[in-house]
């Protein structure tokens, strides 16, 4: 699944055809799954699904991924007693199949589901905070998707990595600084960088920050993950590195 983007959704469902008619139930008739996808009907878009009996450690799971935004106990100790999961798969990456694998998610959580966690960067949510940047992500900006989508920090070697911006066709990056400060505030003006302008970058190219110090050299290097399983790597990453102040 190295080339898609794969959401796992803990639910209430006792089967797959309980969920197929809550789905349709719930969101009257605009989503409809049959055949192994679900369907739009409203804008003619299209994922893979499948629906899973439940299996344990989904609570550490979602609490893991949820470190950042932290879901909240009692919804931990729903997801513990979950009845079954939903697994969502996209044709591709990239920000259109973002947001048409996120649509489906949230028709999916307001149809007994309970949270969501992005396979390969392993980011969880509860269902507030996946309608909320969903929301920005399509009347505000695309980057919003970041906050669902993508782990940020992974930090080792003085160095503050990203995962997951392959979802949303795009490098991950990795931000050669110690201080996290300097490194958050690169990490939100790059991403938005990327994902709403869509550049292209140039091996050895510099750019400056508004709210980091510095200009800074852009070189490609391989991924830190490069051997993930769930992950298409073959992007590389963009490492950042302060050549002057």
């Amino acid at each position: 699944m190295k080339d898609k983007i794969l959401l796992c959704i803990t639910g209430k469902w006792r089967d797959e055809v309980d969920f197929v008619e809550k789905l349709s139930a719930g969101t009257e008739g605009r989503f409809i799954a049959t055949g192994g996808h679900i369907f739009d009907r409203q804008k003619r878009t299209a994922c893979e699904f499948n629906v899973s009996p439940s299996v344990e450690g989904m609570e550490a799971a979602f609490k893991i991924g949820s470190s950042a935004a932290p879901i909240p106990d009692s919804l931990l100790d729903e997801i513990a007693r979950h009845k079954s999961y939903l697994s969502l798969y996209a044709q591709n990456n990239g920000i259109a199949e973002a947001f048409t694998i996120s649509e489906v998610a949230l028709a999916a959580l307001e149809s007994g589901g309970l949270a969501v966690r992005v396979e390969g960067s392993k980011r969880a949510s509860d269902p507030d905070r996946w309608r909320e940047h969903l929301q920005n992500a399509q009347e505000i900006s695309p980057s919003f998707l970041c906050h669902l989508f993508v782990w940020a920090f992974v930090q080792e070697a003085g160095t503050y990595n990203t995962i997951g911006m392959p979802f949303l066709g795009q490098p991950d990056f990795s931000i050669e600084t110690s201080d996290f400060d300097t490194a958050s505030a690169i990490y939100d003006e790059f991403a938005k960088y990327l994902l709403i302008q869509q550049p292209t970058v140039l091996n050895g190219q510099t750019i400056r920050f508004e709210d980091a110090d510095g200009r800074w050299r852009i070189t490609k290097a391989n991924h830190i993950y490069i051997d993930d399983p769930d992950i298409d790597f073959s992007r590389g990453m963009w490492r950042l590195q302060r050549i002057s102040d």
